[in-house]
Formats: structure tokens, sequence, C-alpha cells
């Protein structure tokens, strides 16, 4: 299919100026400028830090100091916020593009791996961040973290499937708009981002598992906070669910895609 030709970068140097005007455009004007990749989730790290662990008393089995507990959450953060920057924007992908829906040799589709990129861009440079201050708290890392792009792909796979769907969706229904925000911002809450999956009462583990972040996260915490390697049979069936959902968001999208123009 056309969409997945993308994957072969068949239009790499036109998707790689679109996600540098991104990043630009998104910190134009700034004085600190992309570093807000950075400053922005080590603040909100902190904010959630104070508030769980001095305020609200909350514990992580086996730990007690704040920085460690910091280092535990930032994980499952960079995480949810790389997946919830992708989904937020995706409903308004399109509506904000209507000079591309007029072209019509532009490829419509490959707008929704602009805010992939622009976001793995932020998730890199938090990714970064968090090495470097785990490496001066502990004076080492685990060997394992090597595999954590293994261990993402497969949520990516999610992430572009979800975007077509609501990219797609979203030119038709302006209110998907307001409530996507409100939804992964409840499926933070119900996935171990900010709680240890052992928290969880048991007859409710298989509900928060349902959710499509709670296996990245819980095998991200793994490579690279207990240096485990990663559950390959769960990745594996985790790939599978992900390339169904992104083939089945493709055909959608392209399903729709004729009525773009004389909505917008």
């Amino acid at each position: 299919m056309k969409s997945f030709a993308l994957l072969r970068f068949r239009h790499s140097d036109l998707l790689l100026q679109l996600i540098r005007r991104d990043v630009d455009l998104k910190f134009k004007g700034a004085i600190l400028g992309v570093l807000w990749s950075l400053v922005t989730p080590l603040l909100t790290l902190g904010i959630y830090s104070i508030v769980f662990s001095s305020f609200m008393r909350a514990k992580w089995p086996g730990v007690d100091d704040t920085a460690d507990f910091a280092l535990i959450l930032f994980p499952g953060l960079i995480l949810f916020n790389f997946f919830a920057e992708c989904i937020n924007r995706a409903p308004s992908l399109i509506v904000v593009n209507p000079n591309f829906v007029k072209k019509v040799v532009f490829p419509l589709d490959l707008l929704v791996w602009v805010p992939i990129g622009s976001a793995l861009f932020n998730f890199s440079l938090s990714f970064v961040a968090w090495m470097i201050i785990t490496w001066i708290f502990h004076g080492s890392l685990h060997w394992t973290i090597v595999l954590l792009p293994i261990v993402v792909l497969p949520l990516i796979f999610v992430i572009l499937g979800l975007s077509w769907l609501l990219a797609g969706l979203g030119v038709y229904v302006r209110d998907i708009g307001q409530i996507v925000p409100v939804i992964t911002q409840a499926l933070m809450f119900l996935s171990p981002v900010l709680y240890p999956l052992e928290n969880v009462p048991k007859r409710f583990v298989w509900l928060i598992m349902l959710n499509p972040l709670s296996l990245i996260v819980e095998q991200t915490r793994l490579v690279m906070i207990k240096g485990g390697l990663p559950n390959f049979g769960s990745l594996l069936l985790y790939t599978i669910l992900g390339l169904t959902i992104c083939l089945l968001g493709s055909r959608f999208f392209h399903a729709v895609r004729p009525g773009f123009a004389d909505v917008i």
C-alpha cells in the first residue's frame, strides 16, 4: 500500500524537511529554543516527583530516595508524552493544512509522520537527559538500554495507525479534537506511568494491561532500570497488533481522503 511505501522512505527528503519545520515552528521565538524539549519534561518530572513522593507519600517497591523515585517515573512520563503529543495532534493534521489538501500530488498520509518524527526528537532528548542523570547518581547504566528501540517500535506502529484513523475522522467530526486529549490523559492514569503495576489490585490488572501504554511502559522500565531482557513474546504479539492497527488506520484514511477537499 502507498502508506506503507513511506516506511521505505519513499518521501524521506520531504518528510525530513517537514519534521525540521515542525520542530522549528514549535520553538520559534523562544529564548531556550529546542532546549524546551528537554526542560519541559524535566519540570514535569520534578512536579510529579514532589507531589507523589513528598505530599501524597507514594512509594515504589524498594525505593526510598526521591531521586531514584524520579528516575523510575521518568521513562513512563517520556513515553506518555511521546504518545500524547502524536495522538493529540492527529485529529487536526489535515484541517490545519488545507493547502496540502488541494495539491493532488502531495502525499497527505505523510503528514501523520511529522508529529511522530517531532515527538521522537523530543523523546530522544529526554532519554539522553535520563541517561546523564542516572550516570551522575549511580555511575553506570545497564547494557540492556540498547534494546529500547525494540521495545518502543511496536508502540510507534500503534500510534501511526491511530493517527491515520484520527486524522481522517477529524476532518469530518471536529469534536474529535476536543475528546482525544481527555482520553489520552485518562490513559496515563490507567497505565503504570505514575505507579507500579504491583500496586494495582489483581482483579484490575487485566484492565490496565489493555491500555496500549502499559506493556511498553513496563518493558521500558525493565530494560532501562532493572537491566532485564524484554519479554520478546509479548512484544511480538504487540507488534502484530500494532501492524494490524496500522493497516486498518491506513485503509480508513485512504477511504475517506477523497472527500477532504469538499469538507475543508
